[in-house]
């Protein structure tokens, strides 16, 4: 279900696209995406970075999120597994 996928990078700005804007990405353990960003420090090298750990949400992920130096927001997600 996640083979794949690419997006694109331009060099245009908005600022109300800046200001709203989102990234999805589907992962197959959120968790050990988790420990990698931790030990990467990203707070400490890039200014106004924002990492929030691992968390189960209603609407069925578990996510982290990251606030990236251009402000986006990335949900980091894993789909929560049904338990039996």
């Amino acid at each position: 279900i996640y083979e794949s996928c690419e997006f694109y990078l331009q060099n245009f700005f908005n600022l109300d696209m800046a200001n709203n804007f989102m990234m999805a990405l589907m992962v197959d353990d959120v968790d050990s995406w988790w420990t990698h960003l931790e030990s990467l420090r990203l707070s400490d090298t890039y200014s106004g970075v924002v990492l929030k750990p691992p968390q189960d949400y209603p609407w069925g992920f578990r996510e982290v999120h990251l606030i990236d130096p251009a402000g986006v927001c990335w949900h980091i997600a894993t789909p929560i597994k049904p338990r039996a």
